[in-house]
């Protein structure tokens, strides 16, 4: 079993629980909203109905077949990166052929347990009545995305700002909708990724610096300069986004493992940045 943090976000709204090294598991819990982020290790014996995949790295997806529930009639939803469904459906069935010794019988098995999503950039996905999640595109050496995840609210329209209350219950008495719904940005997930995710202009970067208080990201190198080739982040890439957005919290994990827990410790204690916590 790994050593598992845990830490609370947004006014202890939600709770992050895992653990993430690079090249051997990454994979966080989050209660509150009932879902898993990657999927390399087991985190909690308990079951969540979704499941977010940033790419098919094994270190990131292994555990999937493990998370379906022997007691809930409902299949897992399982998002994965539109490019990777195929490979996906393959696994699944292949881990349960594993079991069966019978590929009929497997897919039938994982048509009641599973239902794959293939998703991809730009694309808003409704999460139940209460949360919404959008696809961030990543850089990485396979396809790889992030996900940006927003609560569903319901406001007053603004033409209705100045009424009193009784004259808003008098126009709802007439049936005239006088509320609208919002999305309100709560935090990215992002899968293995360089830092061109940030990149001025980008679909991304609106998301994750225009919008999100809370970014979830790799930070694999803590020395050395960034380069783009193995698709991961060093520290020189990654400092100038973090000091440039001083008012978003960064969430940093998938450390090489060639860094001790102390020495990373050490190492953003002499940064002295507020709004970086790493998660290990």
């Amino acid at each position: 079993m790994y050593p598992i943090t845990t830490i609370k976000i947004l006014s202890n709204r939600f709770t992050l629980t895992g653990f993430s090294r690079a090249g051997e598991a990454t994979s966080i819990i989050v209660p509150e909203m009932d879902m898993v982020l990657d999927a390399g290790t087991i985190v909690s014996t308990s079951k969540f109905q979704h499941i977010f995949i940033t790419h098919t790295h094994l270190d990131h997806s292994f555990h999937i077949p493990m998370l379906y529930s022997h007691t809930s009639p409902l299949p897992r939803d399982i998002y994965v990166p539109a490019q990777s469904l195929t490979y996906f459906e393959n696994y699944l069935s292949s881990s349960q052929a594993l079991n069966d010794h019978d590929e009929e019988k497997a897919r039938e098995i994982c048509t009641r347990r599973y239902k794959l999503h293939g998703v991809s950039e730009e694309q808003m996905i409704d999460l139940g009545k209460l949360y919404q999640v959008e696809i961030i595109s990543c850089n990485h050496t396979v396809p790889s995305v992030g996900y940006a995840f927003y609560e569903k609210r319901t406001k007053l329209k603004s033409d209705y700002g100045n009424l009193s209350g009784k004259e808003i219950q008098e126009l709802r008495k007439q049936g005239i909708n006088v509320s609208e719904q919002v999305s309100v940005p709560l935090f990215a997930f992002l899968g293995d990724t360089t830092p061109e995710v940030f990149a001025a202009g980008s679909n991304s970067a609106r998301v994750l610096l225009e919008r999100m208080p809370v970014v979830i990201c790799e930070c694999t190198f803590l020395d050395g300069e960034q380069t783009p080739e193995k698709g991961h982040t060093h520290w020189s890439g990654l400092q100038p986004v973090i000091e440039q957005h001083p008012h978003i919290t960064f969430i940093l994990i998938h450390f090489s493992l060639k860094y001790k827990r102390s020495e990373i410790e050490e190492f953003f204690t002499k940064q002295s940045l507020k709004n970086v916590i790493p998660f290990i």
